[in-house]
């Protein structure tokens, strides 16, 4: 029986000795050793901690970092593409002329392989930055959940561990109580506490929309949290953090969409306080405006967080922008003229006006034209690029009606009647309310044909 124990621990001994130790030649070499260690019994992290400088840690320590930037790159959604690293075993970064490499190609983690000796290894500074970015990526707590559910590793079920499918019902659960929460939050708490202020009518109309795509947003960041724990493989991790991380940025879109007509009504609110009437045409300008902005921006955020190069995209807009711009001159006139109309405005919504071509009340102002109903009952648009260089004539603006006419009496009058008539009329005018006092004419104006011209002429 002793023969037999000691001939075990020479065998064991002879294989650890013979274990053939990783090519660790070339960058690719090191990254495949590091990300390509899965075996049925599970991951062999001892294995992969070979692609990582050890320096003064422990052999249990380095394992544990190597299992941790595993977890760091399926958390945060990095696929591992062998071919986005080099086999030449002398490469030299360009920019440090340094035997050097980084790890992450997307992300920027500023984890790099380096060469030491005839080695590539994750680099000393990027093994000192994984305790700090496994907390980033794993923050309030939620790295003891993975912990704890990874304890349960072993059996696998469809091709997935056990402890993954139990994450996902857990996933599963947490938003759904929170969805519940969440609903009986704001729909019955803060919901019902506005109607008490502003109407049911009116916060079933505007703020109640806004309720559910809330709910969302906050179940879409709280999957961003989640999510990364359930560990998936590195190309199943990337696509299902891409699309938790675009979730984020369009709900967001979401809500603010609907809070422009919130903002809207408020706006309409004290349109309706002021005298002018133009304002009340610039609220729907004001909240198209703002629902194209926050779709821009929105759109560009959703593009950031899929990961795609936004700063190239917006560069490449700025090129085809200008074409833009130059093709459409008249586009952007109308555009600055509609600015200026509603900065001088030298009318408003209702007022007659008259220019050239253009003799009638005015019905909408837009931000390519001004729709002017004429006498005829017709509608004339004219753009306001046209209107900004006119000479209007505001008809509406006037604080007294002009009326001039010629009163006629016989030759036979007499002088000192044409004298009173005359006077009389001065003196209707000036005891009258609504006539203007400093301005008017009624004299003796000349000899007609048949008659004696009077002239009247009074606001």
């Amino acid at each position: 029986m002793r023969y037999l124990i000691n001939l075990i621990l020479l065998c064991i001994t002879i294989s650890a000795f013979t274990q053939k130790e990783p090519d660790l030649t070339s960058p690719r070499k090191a990254a495949e050793n590091l990300f390509d260690n899965q075996t049925e019994e599970g991951y062999n992290y001892a294995t992969a901690a070979k692609s990582l400088y050890q320096g003064d840690l422990s052999d249990k320590e380095v394992q544990k970092r190597a299992k941790h930037l595993i977890q760091i790159f399926k958390g945060r959604g990095i696929s591992f593409v062998a071919e986005n690293f080099t086999v030449d075993s002398n490469y030299t970064n360009d920019e440090t002329q340094a035997n050097e490499i980084v790890l992450d190609t997307l992300l920027s983690l500023e984890v790099f392989l380096k060469k030491y000796d005839d080695r590539w290894l994750v680099s000393e500074s990027g093994v000192e930055k994984i305790p700090s970015l496994y907390k980033s990526t794993y923050p309030f707590g939620t790295h003891k959940l993975l912990d704890w559910l990874s304890a349960f590793s072993g059996k696998r079920i469809l091709g997935f561990e056990f402890w993954q499918i139990l994450g996902v019902l857990l996933v599963v659960f947490v938003c759904v109580l929170s969805n519940k929460l969440a609903s009986i939050v704001i729909e019955k708490g803060v919901v019902q506490l506005l109607i008490k202020f502003r109407g049911k009518e009116t916060i079933d109309s505007y703020v109640r929309p806004i309720t559910r795509p809330v709910i969302l947003l906050l179940i879409a960041y709280l999957l961003t949290i989640l999510v990364p724990i359930l560990q998936f493989d590195l190309v199943i991790s990337h696509y299902l953090i891409l699309g938790v991380n675009a979730a984020v940025p369009l709900f967001f879109t979401v809500v603010f969409y609907k809070f422009v007509d919130v903002l809207s009504f408020y706006f309409q609110e004290l349109a309706k306080h002021t005298d002018t009437t133009l304002d009340d045409q610039l609220v729907p300008l004001i909240r198209k405006t703002l629902k194209v902005f926050v779709i821009i921006i929105g759109f560009l955020f959703v593009l950031q967080n899929l990961n795609f190069n936004v700063t190239a995209l917006l560069a490449g807009l700025s090129i085809g922008g200008l074409a833009f711009a130059l093709a459409s001159q008249d586009m952007i006139k109308n555009l600055f003229g509609s600015i200026m109309i509603f900065v001088d405005r030298p009318f408003q919504i209702g007022d007659w006006i008259i220019g050239s071509g253009i003799d009638g009340s005015v019905e909408e102002v837009g931000f390519r034209s001004t729709r002017v109903r004429t006498f005829a009952n017709s509608v004339v648009s004219i753009p306001n690029g046209k209107i900004a260089d006119m000479v209007i004539d505001n008809m509406g603006m006037r604080e007294y009606r002009r009326y001039k006419t010629t009163l006629t009496i016989t030759y036979d009058t007499p002088t000192y009647k044409v004298e009173a008539f005359v006077e009389g009329l001065k003196q209707i005018i000036e005891l009258h309310p609504a006539t203007r006092k400093d301005y008017y004419h009624v004299v003796f104006n000349g000899f007609g044909a048949s008659s004696l011209d009077i002239l009247l002429y009074v606001f």
